[in-house]
């Protein structure tokens, strides 16, 4: 799985910032070294728990409850580093398309890679509860193969690289092995990829995905969560 970082820009390791400096000192000024130190710690603590404080974006999703703080953290921590042309716009009819009455209209880049988080945030509620290492899809009785068995936290399967060969790339970039065994067990163990596959996919088709396609995510699209991930996507 690609590294998340847990630091956020602009802060130093807490052994850099908080090291404490021995020479030749007492054994009680050693003590308070240790208690400075102990205490500087604790300060730097709880500053990066305040780097996202999330209030919109924990709102619960149907019946699913709520996503965990650690992966809205992976949504945003990917998307600040993922390719603009995941995106940008198109001519085709994708998942923009289909919440642009809830979320849009698109105002600029950081507007679409926001509103393109929620619309994973909420997929991801409808599809798996969230759950990384979901399996198939047991109710869909096309879930038989290893290419139509669904995986993952949004339920994709191998089959789905079909809709574009940059799919399928996408997969070779990460794995030595390029077929739906691959694919579902990479899906489930590289976050990262999990979500680049999926965002990629929702530009290519929204024939995929059940909630997708009916809207069954929609009412549970909230234009204050995209407002919160502008917020987190743009912070430096």
């Amino acid at each position: 799985m690609f590294p998340v970082s847990k630091t956020g820009a602009g802060l130093s390791a807490p052994g850099d910032l908080c090291r404490p400096r021995f020479s030749r000192v007492s054994l009680k000024e050693t003590l308070t070294q240790l208690e400075r130190r102990k205490l500087c710690l604790d300060l730097l603590g709880r500053k990066l728990a305040m780097i996202r404080n999330f209030n919109a974006c924990k709102a619960s999703v149907y019946n699913r409850g709520k996503p965990s703080e650690e992966f809205l953290n992976e949504l945003i921590d990917w998307c600040r580093q993922a390719p603009d042309e995941i995106f940008v716009r198109n001519e085709i009819k994708d998942i923009y398309s289909q919440v642009v009455n809830e979320l849009g209209p698109w105002e600029d880049l950081l507007h679409r890679k926001a509103a393109m988080l929620e619309a994973l945030r909420v997929l991801g509620g409808f599809e798996s509860s969230w759950d990384w290492n979901e399996g198939r899809d047991v109710t869909n009785p096309r879930s038989n193969t290893s290419c139509t068995e669904e995986a993952g936290i949004f339920q994709c399967s191998g089959d789905s690289m079909n809709f574009d060969g940059s799919l399928k790339q996408l997969l070779r970039s990460v794995s030595t092995e390029i077929d739906c065994d691959a694919f579902r067990t990479v899906t489930k163990s590289n976050h990262r990829f999990a979500i680049e596959y999926c965002a990629r996919l929702l530009r290519f088709t929204i024939n995929h995905h059940g909630p997708v396609k009916y809207k069954k995510i929609n009412p549970w699209l909230r234009k204050d969560a995209v407002a919160e991930f502008k917020q987190f996507l743009s912070a430096q």
